[in-house]
This record gives structure tokens, sequence and C-alpha cells, in this order.
């Protein structure tokens, strides 16, 4: 290969490279991927192309439902490493490449990887690491996700990889498997990767390693990938998107071998922007001189601090050059620091990350007011209010305190004496608010002076009082004393500022219109995966709205954690939504503020619970969590509607197959063939076509054997009578027998009793043909009024390996001598389209002559004839040797005519005599005719 005058972004791509002398000393270098994915984006918009490709291909991505990056904790740590990574949350979070079909329709082999970190629990986790086309419950499209219940490989918590190819109907699976059981994990980073070739054959590796399956669903596989409308990374077949992250997606357009998928999986890289977006001090705002003041260290992991980093950092403590314990420090996410500072003065605050650095400036608060600066002074107040509960009374302190000139040591400020201190409060975070704090029962100010409270410190200078507030947020309270000359000590100035922060009691959920089922037989609420509204409000302790919550800089929320009260034992997807923002109804306009409505679903059938907590696992404003009280019942949901698939046509059994061809005549009563008769699967979907599995359990099931309903059709689709008509059929059905498969699908079968019969009448007298004929699935729908609509009508067309024949049986005149025997030839026809020729075919049609055959023998002019009884099944279309129909002789001298009519069923008659009507065949048998030999051709008397 040789390329010349390449310049700027210029690049070309080697597929494979060979470097020796000869084939067996060549080595091979693995293939470029057709896409990569590496998900190093900082920040996520939604913009077009804004996922870059990192081959050389540029099959830029796009993110969806809001996804994030984050760097804490990745694949591979370090730099270099796997840097950052997708964070799906589950519930819309996606990645999608509209135009993979181009570059993935028509391969021969493929590749897919990735890291994968499931956060989601185990039980009920059908989550997709990828998918190619719209969900539809079906694994008919190239895919890969995990799967809590195999459906055919008798495995629980496997992955499942499945691909569709040119070769495969697209109405049926084409290929997929099941790994063996327990391969899915959570809460840790797993390699996964899926090849398949054009040979039909799918592996799946997990870190590095091949896993055996255990089950393989589908005939198919062969031939070129198809039928591939997009990539959406985060999506299954059965539309659950994927909860945790996702980071280093690669496809090549080869099978790579488990070596190649090692090496893969290993690969880091450079990590830009590696270090804490910035580092940050929380200081009280004010200082003592005689004590250290606690400053905390964060290393924030994003702009407003929410996510800290995960990786060590080392800190050193800048401003003020000294007094700092310890300094550096080296720390994982938060750590406390003391700071002394011995002379009064106003000291700016600052520090630097030093390995790794950090990508901001330091930033720093006092409660929710970014500020720098600290003041110490040499007497003062310290107060110590516990964090709490809304609306709880809450014991405090407020110590006194001065620096002592010998010692420089904190002494108590007041002992044994009462004083009126001055109290306000502010508002931190949120900023604003609505309530007051109470102290000893006064509500007071929130400007200085603030409210006197008259409050008696004790021998060391401490002082107690109780305080309350019937809001949330994080909240400052401040203390200022002056002296004056009654109390002896005019022209001292105490002051000390605290910060506390109020959290919720609890949450309460309301669902509109849920009925509140607990069992089975309980009303209905909505369809699984169907929107459904529920309002949350944050309380306090007395049962009253706190309208602060929510409205923090970083604005709380709550989230919901589902778990399944019935069926039991069944299928636990959490519930997926989001709340909006408090104090706005579902629908944007205003609401109680406090509270807050969100649109949620639950795919699945069954009854839940809710459980409403903190949406933050790092408590209330980093303090203690906050868990709401429990809805118990919250159901009954039914499935959205049912998919309909004919798993066996059916096949209808012949009349005759001994012959040298199958074939039935018309108007015979028509059999299934044993074990042949159409079998109808329908399964239980939701709102976005996955499969409900829990309908199968626990009496959830609402259909019955009667709910299906078919509509044979009463004409031959393709075949016409005489008239140039429809043939008619008329199908007879019996009841079918339903059973439950499990996993959200049933099974009817017709029955063994049903028959089909292509109707008899002069008019279907036509040339023999093979039926094509349907029953219509006209409808299906369960007690709770779920149906198959639109998707009905759907046709079972069973197959008809034989023709259908317009036959008779015909009995032909005879004569002889009244003292012998006469035998009366009879045979199988049918109509050609032109006459009536024997049915060689009809060696089945067994007849009893004895029981079937009426003589009149009124004729004779003498004595009688009988039959000579024979039962017997006809050979090649006529009566074997010795079982032919014969009468005995009446005796000399009594000759005439004998009727003889051969009673048959109604598919053997025919229409005889020309009137429009069927009968059974006839015939003359005459006595005292002498009959000759049958060599001789020609007699004559003399």
């Amino acid at each position: 290969m040789r390329a010349t005058n390449f310049s700027g972004d210029d690049a070309f791509q080697i597929g494979q490279v060979a470097v020796g002398t000869s084939w067996s000393d060549v080595v091979k270098c693995s293939p470029g991927p057709l896409v990569e994915y590496r998900l190093e984006q900082t920040s996520l918009d939604g913009s077009s192309g804004e996922i870059i490709d990192t081959s050389v291909n540029g099959n830029n991505a796009t993110s969806g439902g809001g996804l994030i990056t984050r760097i804490e904790d990745p694949a591979i740590a370090g730099n270099p490493g796997t840097c950052r990574y997708g964070d799906f949350d589950g519930v819309d979070d996606l990645v999608t490449d509209t135009n993979a079909g181009d570059y993935l329709n028509g391969l021969e082999a493929i590749t897919v990887m990735a890291w994968v970190y499931n956060t989601d629990e185990l039980a009920g986790n059908d989550r997709g690491v990828f998918f190619t086309d719209d969900p539809s419950g079906q694994d008919n499209r190239l895919g890969l996700r995990y799967d809590t219940d195999g459906l055919y490989g008798d495995g629980n918590n496997v992955i499942k990889a499945s691909v569709f190819t040119d070769e495969c109907d697209a109405t049926d699976e084409c290929l997929q498997v099941e790994t063996v059981s327990d391969v899915m994990v959570q809460d840790q980073w797993q390699h996964v990767a899926m090849t398949w070739t054009t040979q039909g054959e799918i592996k799946v590796y997990v870190d590095g390693a091949e896993v055996e399956t255990s089950g393989t669903r589908g005939s198919g596989g062969t031939g070129a990938l198809a039928s591939i409308e997009r990539l959406d990374i985060g999506e299954g077949a059965k539309g659950d998107r994927w909860q945790g992250r996702i980071d280093e997606f690669r496809i090549y357009g080869v099978a790579l071998t488990e070596a190649e998928i090692m090496a893969e999986m290993s690969r880091a890289f450079p990590c830009s922007g590696f270090g804490p977006n910035h580092i940050r001090l929380s200081h009280p705002g004010e200082g003592l001189t005689c004590s250290s003041s606690q400053i905390t260290v964060s290393a924030c992991a994003n702009e407003d601090c929410s996510e800290l980093f995960g990786e060590p950092v080392e800190v050193e403590l800048t401003s003020p050059f000294d007094g700092w314990t310890p300094n550096p420090v080296t720390f994982t996410g938060r750590t406390d620091v003391d700071l002394s500072v011995t002379q009064p003065s106003t000291i700016s605050l600052d520090a630097n990350a030093v390995n790794p650095s950090a990508q901001e400036l330091t930033r720093c608060f006092n409660g929710g007011t970014e500020t720098c600066e600290m003041d110490f002074f040499d007497t003062g107040f310290v107060i110590n209010v516990p964090d709490h509960i809304a609306a709880v009374t809450t014991a405090s302190t407020i110590a006194a305190v001065r620096k002592d000139d010998d010692s420089q040591q904190c002494v108590p400020g007041f002992s044994n004496e009462t004083r009126e201190v001055g109290f306000w409060s502010g508002y931190s975070d949120p900023a604003t608010g609505s309530t007051s704090v109470s102290v000893d029962s006064d509500s007071i100010s929130q400007t200085s002076p603030g409210t006197g409270i008259e409050l008696q410190f004790n021998a060391n200078g401490i002082a107690t009082f109780d305080l309350s507030y019937p809001d949330v947020g994080r909240l400052s309270l401040n203390a200022r004393y002056e002296g004056s000359s009654a109390n002896g000590d005019e022209g001292l100035v105490m002051a000390g500022t605290t910060e506390f922060v109020v959290r919720p009691d609890r949450f309460l959920l309301d669902v509109p219109g849920n009925p509140g089922a607990t069992d089975a037989n309980g009303g209905v609420f909505t369809a699984a995966g169907e929107a459904f509204e529920v309002t949350v409000s944050a309380l306090n302790a007395n049962g009253d709205q706190t309208p602060n919550f929510g409205q923090e800089a970083t604005p709380e929320s709550v989230r919901l954690e589902s778990s399944l009260v019935a069926p039991a034992g069944g299928d636990a997807p959490f519930v997926k939504g989001s709340f909006g923002a408090f104090g706005e109804a579902c629908d944007g306009s205003a609401a109680a503020a406090g509270s807050a409505c969100g649109e949620f679903s639950w795919p699945e059938v069954g009854i839940f619970a809710l459980t409403p907590r903190l949406a933050a696992g790092s408590g209330y404003l980093g303090t203690e969590d906050v868990i709401g009280t429990r809805l118990d019942y919250v159901g009954r949901f039914i499935p959205a509607r049912f998919d309909i698939t004919v798993s066996e046509q059916g096949i209808v059994e012949p009349f005759c197959t001994a012959g040298a061809a199958d074939f039935a005549y018309t108007g015979q009563d028509l059999s299934w063939e044993s074990g042949f008769a159409p079998i109808i699967i329908a399964e239980a979907r939701t709102v976005s076509g996955g499969v409900a599995q829990n309908y199968t359990r626990g009496g959830f099931m609402k259909l019955d054997e009667l709910d299906l309903i078919r509509a044979p059709a009463a004409s031959d689709s393709s075949a016409i009578d005489a008239q140039g008509d429809p043939f008619p059929v008329t199908a007879t059905l019996s009841g079918m027998a339903l059973s439950n498969l499990g996993a959200g699908r049933v099974q009817y079968v017709f029955s063994a009793s049903d028959t089909l019969s292509f109707d008899k009448a002069v008019d279907s007298r036509v040339a023999p043909f093979t039926p094509d004929y349907s029953i219509a699935l006209s409808a299906l729908m369960d007690s709770d009024m779920v149906s198959a609509a639109p998707q009905t009508p759907v046709n079972v067309r069973p197959s008809f390996g034989f023709d259908v024949r317009y036959g008779r049986l015909n009995l032909e005149n005879a004569y002889g001598p009244e003292i012998s025997g006469l035998t009366v030839p009879f045979n199988a026809e049918y109509y050609t389209g032109a006459a009536f020729a024997l049915n060689a075919a009809d060696s089945c049609w067994a007849y009893n002559t004895g029981a079937d055959v009426v003589l009149d023998d009124s004729g004779l002019s003498g004595g009688s004839t009988s039959v000579d009884s024979k039962a017997d099944t006809l050979a090649s279309g006529v009566p074997p040797s010795g079982s032919e129909l014969k009468l005995t002789a009446p005796g000399q001298g009594n000759t005439g005519d004998v009727s003889v009519t051969f009673g048959v069923p109604s598919w053997l008659k025919g229409d005889f005599d020309g009137d429009g009507g069927l009968e059974n065949p006839s015939a003359l048998a005459t006595f005292g005719v002498y009959r000759g030999h049958d060599r001789v051709i020609y007699w004559q008397e003399r």
C-alpha cells in the first residue's frame, strides 16, 4: 500500500495488515472499528452528532433523555484509563445513530462490545445494552440485553444476544442465544461482547472470556444482517432502558477472536480533564482567635458540587499561609480540616488541587453565600443548633467565649449571668422563605439587631434554648450582645453565627384514580406501561406542607421505589418516571408549594407498592435521608393489548392416503391430522410492546377458552363451483383448549373434534383442486376488555397436502341366468372436469354389501334373491376379488328385474337421474337372460 499527498485531517484505515515473509509467520493487526463511542463529552444537550465516533468513519451519534457523562469510578481507573462514561437513568436516556443501517445492513460478520455497569436490581431486569429497531418484545433484530428469566434456555439472570438477516421471516424470531445462569451482575463493571458470522453462530463474551450458552432459539441466522433501522445504545428488545453506566461502545465488521476481544477490553486512553471540577471550601463565616475553626474541603465532580470526585486528591491549603491542620491533605470526596487564626482579622481563604489538578478555580461558601472571606474575633458566641426535622422543637446551645489575655485560650465570657441576646435568622438555601424561626417559642426577626431573648448562662458560659422551624432548608442563626453600664460591661460586643439544616419529616403520595386493588380481583387502574400521575407532598412533623422543599439552589426532589405486591414471585421492574418541579402541577400550572407532580409508568401486570424518598443519595442538603409514607397498593395494572401469533397453522388430514395420491371427497367431514391442530399464542403486551410476564401469574390472567373468537370462511379462497361462485365450505369448530405457558403467554389449541367440509351439491361438480382456506381470528378480548385490536383479524391458513375430488359410487346393470348368482359391478369415480373416471386412488372406502345394499325383487316372476354379504375396502377404486356385490340365484324359472340400491355416504352420492338432487347409486340386475361366456364375442341362435 502506498499513500501520498496527505495533509490536514486526511486519514485512511487499513482493515487488516499482515506482515511476514510467508503465511506461517504472518502477524495480523486487529481490524479497526466501524464505530467507537468513548463518551468523553463533558456536557450533552441532545445536539445532533454530539457523541463523537472516534473511529475514522465519522458515524457520530446523538444523546437523548438528558443523558450525562461522569468520570468517577470508571471501568479502568487512572490516567490513562477509560475516563468518562455515559450515566443512563433507566427512564429515557439513550444514544442514537439513525444512520446505522447504512453501515450495518449487509454485513456477514460483526462484533459488538461495551463496558457496562448495571445499577438496577437483578430481579425483573430486562434492560437493553443496545438494539437496532423499535422495541417489539421479540429479540428479532441485532441486539444485546439482560434477561432475568430466560425463555428457552431454562436459565435465570442471563445475557441474551440476537441477530436478524435477509434470510429470516420478518414476523418471527431469527436467531438468538441465552447464556447460562447468573451472568448478570449488579453494581460492578462488566465487559460484554457478542459476535456473529454468516454461518449462523452467535457467541457471547463476558470480561473477555466466551460464556457458555444454555439455549438457542430460531433456526435462521445465515445470510447478511438486515432490517437495521438505527442504533440505540441503552435500549433493548423489550423497551426497557439501561439503568447504570455504558462506556467504550464499539462495533467491528468482523467476528473478533477471544484474544482480540480481551485486548480490546484492556485498551486505555489518556484522560483530559481527569481531575475534579473544582475544590470547595465551606466555612462558618466567623471564628474565634482562641480556638480553631472547622473548614470542610470538598473535591467537586461538577459545577454545583452535587457529585463528589471519586478519586484521591491532594490539596494544598494556601491562604492563610499557615494555621491549617493538616496541610497538605489527601482525601477522596470530602474531608474536614482545622484553621487557627490568633489575631482579630478578616481572612480570605484559598486552596489548590495539587494532584490531580482541578479544572476550575477554588470556590468558597458560607452556607448558601459564595464568599471566601472569614472574620475572626477575640470574643463571641459559639452557637450549636443540630440539624433536625421541620416543626420539631430542638434543644440548642449558645456559648459566650472570650480569649484570655494571659493564656490566649478560650474562657467563658459570662458565668452564672442572665443576658438578653438578640437573635435573627437568615435563609441560606433556599435564599428566601415565608415562615419564621422560633427561639423559646418566640418568632424571631430576620434582620439585625434581632429579637431579644433572655438567656441564663451557666458557670461555663453556656445557655440553652429551644428552636423550631416549620419549613425546610439551610438557615443561619445569628446572635449579638452589646454590653451596657447596667450590666457593668459597657462597650462589650459579642456576636456569633451558625448554620443548620431542617429537613422534611416525611413525603406523602397521592395517585389520582388509583383504586388500590389488593389482589387480582381488584379494580383496574391502568395498562402496563401507560403513563399515570403521582403527586408528592413534603410534610413537616405536624403534617403541614413545607413550601421551601424543592426550591434549594440545587433543587431537592423525590424518587419512587417500587416493590411488587402481587403476583407473588412475579416480574418486579422499577416504576419509571420522575417528578417535575415542586410548586408546579403536571400540566405546568402553579400548584401548592411543597408538592410536585410527575408522570410515571410501570411496565408490568399486577399491583405494586410505592415508597417516596429523597432523590439525592447524600441526604437532604447533605444531612440525613428522608423516607416517605409507603403507599401499599397501586393497581391493578392490566395488559395494554394482546399480540396474536399463529404458532401452528394446522394440517388437515386427507380421507385417503393408501392409494397413488392423497385425496378427500367433496362433502366429507375432514379433521386435523393428529398432533397438528392449529395453535395460537397470545402474548400480553405493554404500551411499548414488551411482554407483560405477570399476566399469567396469580390469577391476573383473565382470558378463558371462549375469548378467542373465530370466524371460519364460508368458501374457499381460490376454488370456484360450476356456477363460477366461490366454492362453499362448512366448518364446525368445537371449543379450544387453553393453557398457560407462563411469562405472559397463553396457548389456544383447536379441537380434534373440528370438521371442515367442502360442501357437496350438483353445482360443486368441478375438477379436483387443492384447497386454499382460512379461518379468521376475528377478536380476542378478556374480561378486563383487553383486546388484540387493532391486530385482529389474523388468519389461520391450514395446510392441505391433497386434492378435493367430486366423487360418486358408480353401480352398473347386470344380467344373467336365474339359476346362477349374479355380480353387480361397482367402483369409485371422480369428476375430472370433463367426465367421470375411475378413482384409482381410493383404497380407503370401507363398505358392507349386506348392510348397505337394498334390493327390490318384486320384479321377479317367482322366488327371491339376496345379497351375498361382504365387508371390505376398495382397492384402487374397485372391490377386491371375492368381495364384489353378488346376488344369489332366484332359481329355475324365476326371472325378471331386481332393483339394486347401494346406500352410500353423501360424498359418494351423485345426480344419476339428472334432477338436480343427489341420490344413492342404483342399477338393475336381470335374471333369466343367458349371458354366455365372457370370452365369446358374438352368439347367434339357429
